[in-house]
């Protein structure tokens, strides 16, 4: 659009340059004529101009010729006064368009003015979303950095578990070596596969056994060695079967505690906790209480890590727990 006013512009800029040349000219020419008539008014009147003709003839042909002088004024004038005013039309034409040409030009502007913001804002936005990206990756690798330190941790703890229950009975051996007493409740504690309850008691499943993707990163792979229940606030844990506490693990900065249970040859963990109910060596019985649920500040979540252990490997609770 502004390229066809440009045109139309400098067309009307060509026409308004012509006719001023045409006006200059006419107003020579009239000048001249001016000039001639006041001379020839000068130097004898009309009426002498007629009357000094030689016969009637001749004064008709001055007389014609005064008329057709005179109305060549007139004609001449009236064109000076129409080329005039087709200038002056040529120029408010040429100002209209000058001005709904900017006012374009002013539109134009402030709508790429829009564009470069509603621009920079996206890519403020887009960059915004990158950090806060590339800031909760490292913190989901920080989380599973702490959760393989702390596997590893507890991995270590219930190998020495092991170790130092049989070394009562003299027998090495990776997984416990039973007594009859230990034998019965590992005996128990299998048939009762499938009718375990829940180590909370209002909560659901939000992570599962196994390696799976992440909630929302799902290239990022997510390993669990138990399941992880999302409870209401100050929810307790409870022991899913009787048996003894064999150990509680402290975290050494956040004081975040485990309780791990013996069930003959099995183990339960409950991991997560703040305050404990129950200490090591305590007999405990199911759906017992064990201690308070840990609320993160930052997620404001409530959430139970529960491991299911046969000997030194961690097994998967599904099947084992009733749902």
């Amino acid at each position: 659009e502004n390229k066809v006013f440009n045109l139309e512009i400098d067309k009307n800029t060509k026409e308004v340059v012509a006719i001023e040349e045409q006006l200059v000219l006419l107003k020579k020419e009239y000048a001249r004529i001016v000039v001639n008539s006041y001379k020839s008014k000068s130097k004898k009147s009309k009426l002498l101009f007629l009357l000094s003709s030689e016969d009637f003839l001749q004064a008709y042909k001055r007389l014609k010729y005064m008329n057709q002088f005179t109305e060549y004024r007139k004609k001449q004038a009236k064109a000076i006064v129409i080329k005039k005013e087709k200038l002056i039309q040529l120029n408010d034409s040429i100002l209209l368009k000058k001005k709904v040409k900017d006012s374009l030009i002013n539109i134009q502007l402030q709508e790429r003015k829009i564009v470069d913001t509603e621009k920079e804002k996206k890519e403020s936005l887009l960059n915004k979303v990158k950090k806060k990206e590339k800031k909760y990756l490292s913190q989901i690798k920080a989380k599973q950095k702490k959760e393989r330190a702390y596997q590893k941790k507890l991995e270590n703890l219930i190998a020495k578990i092991i170790t130092k229950s049989n070394k009562k009975t003299g027998k090495k051996s990776k997984g416990f070596v039973l007594t009859k007493e230990s034998k019965k409740l590992a005996s128990s504690f299998t048939k009762s596969k499938g009718k375990l309850p829940a180590p909370v008691e209002k909560g659901y499943i939000s992570r599962y056994f196994g390696e799976r993707a992440h909630e929302i990163k799902k290239k990022i792979k997510v390993k669990s060695s138990g399941w992880f229940y999302t409870s209401p606030k100050n929810s307790k844990a409870r022991a899913v079967f009787k048996g003894t506490v064999k150990a509680i693990l402290v975290a050494p900065k956040t004081k975040i505690k485990t309780v791990l249970i013996q069930h003959g040859n099995y183990m339960t963990v409950y991991n997560n906790l703040e305050k404990i109910l129950v200490k090591e060596g305590d007999k405990v019985t199911t759906k017992q209480y064990l201690g308070t649920i840990h609320t993160d500040a930052t997620t404001n979540k409530t959430v139970l890590n529960f491991q299911l252990w046969k000997d030194a490997k961690a097994q998967n609770p599904s099947g084992w727990i009733y749902r």
